[in-house]
């Protein structure tokens, strides 16, 4: 079946407005789409013809490649599924199956506690306490930890929790990983991996200098726990980000123009990227959120239908971004953000990698 599908996304012409039927008959249908948008209008998905109920996955992507050749460049080579992950929130509706559903080799929930049914390694996340009940959380969640676990994230989004009306100081933040370190099971506080606080904004454009700068707490985090990094729970073993990039396509949008920001939202992601590993050369990088995001305000988008960008705009922005991170040995993991249903809006299109308790297209990509 992928032979298959390889053959025909390879086959697949370039230009978007090419509605050729291809093997299979697959794309037979895109006439729908050709007649209601004369393939100028690229926001419109190709299931505005074809809801995804009468189409497979493998049929979704040989579609979408019309339009982006990396979907079909990313099928055709080989991935490890070691660097992939995926941040399954607790109170994800559709549960531990999603992970199973990506080959997911490692998962996260944004807290210490692993999902029921839960496969591949679970990495463990300290949430900055803010007052003494939730470290009380802390000490219990941490001090059941499994013996063999081997990485913990730092904190999450220190500089834009809800609860902070000012980021803590990294004097704050390192005291505060020092205590906790100190709930862990014997043995794992000497040998566990400690991840940096994963920072919302880990890379700034500067504009003075007009390039991509470390945010200033990040970096002084990573300095001050360098000076420390023999007391225990003070040690930085590798980088944690988040990475996002924005987009918003209009439906006016030319299947150029769509297709150009595409590619600027890769590009700025890439560069950021770079900075990242740049700035701390003998640390690994994890990328534990990731995706496209509408830039618009919250209160602007009126809901997950009116979000600015389509599931195949998301396909052409993974192939490209995982594509460079399975081959950049700097990258150690990455995890694409998905499942977590309280703001689909922002982040990536609502139930991207599991929909109606199946695998989307993009799941399939993503699982490639």
């Amino acid at each position: 079946m992928k032979a298959l599908l390889l053959a025909a996304l390879l086959a697949a012409p370039a230009a978007a407005d090419d509605f050729a039927p291809q093997a299979g008959g697959v794309v037979g249908q895109m006439d729908d789409v050709k007649n209601k948008w004369g393939g100028k209008a690229q926001s419109a998905p190709f299931a505005a013809a074809a809801p995804e109920a009468e189409l497979s996955p493998e049929q979704t992507l040989q579609a979408w490649a019309h339009a982006c050749p990396a979907i079909a460049a990313y099928w055709a080579s080989s991935h490890s599924p070691a660097k992939r992950g995926l941040g399954v929130s607790k109170s994800y509706s559709g549960g531990a199956a999603v992970l199973s559903d990506v080959s997911a080799s490692w998962y996260y929930t944004w807290t210490a506690v692993p999902l029921t049914g839960g496969t591949g390694e679970f990495v463990p996340l300290l949430q900055y306490p803010h007052n003494e009940a939730d470290v009380a959380i802390l000490k219990k969640d941490l001090g059941a930890l499994a013996p063999g676990t081997g990485r913990l994230l730092g904190f999450n989004e220190p500089d834009i929790g809800p609860k902070l009306p000012d980021p803590p100081t990294t004097t704050q933040a390192e005291g505060l990983l020092t205590r906790l370190a100190g709930f862990l099971p014997p043995g794992l506080e000497k040998s566990v991996k400690l991840g940096s606080p994963a920072l919302a904004s880990p890379i700034l454009y500067d504009k003075a200098s007009k390039r991509q700068e470390p945010n200033p707490w990040l970096s002084d985090f990573m300095d001050d726990s360098a000076k420390a990094a023999a007391a225990p729970g003070r040690r930085v073993d590798f980088v944690a980000a988040h990475l996002y990039a924005g987009i918003s396509i209009e439906k006016t949008d030319s299947p150029e123009l769509a297709a150009a920001k595409v590619q600027a939202a890769v590009k700025g992601f890439l560069d950021r990227l770079h900075a990242l590993e740049q700035a701390y050369p003998d640390k690994e990088i994890w990328i534990t959120e990731m995706g496209l995001m509408d830039t618009r305000k919250t209160e602007d988008i009126a809901g997950p239908d009116d979000v600015h960008f389509s599931p195949k705009d998301d396909a052409c922005f993974m192939a490209q971004t995982v594509g460079a991170m399975d081959a950049d040995p700097r990258v150690a993991r990455y995890a694409w953000f998905n499942a977590d249903e309280a703001h689909p809006q922002l982040k990536t299109l609502p139930s991207a990698l599991l929909s109606h308790g199946k695998p989307t297209p993009l799941a399939l990509l993503y699982k490639q």
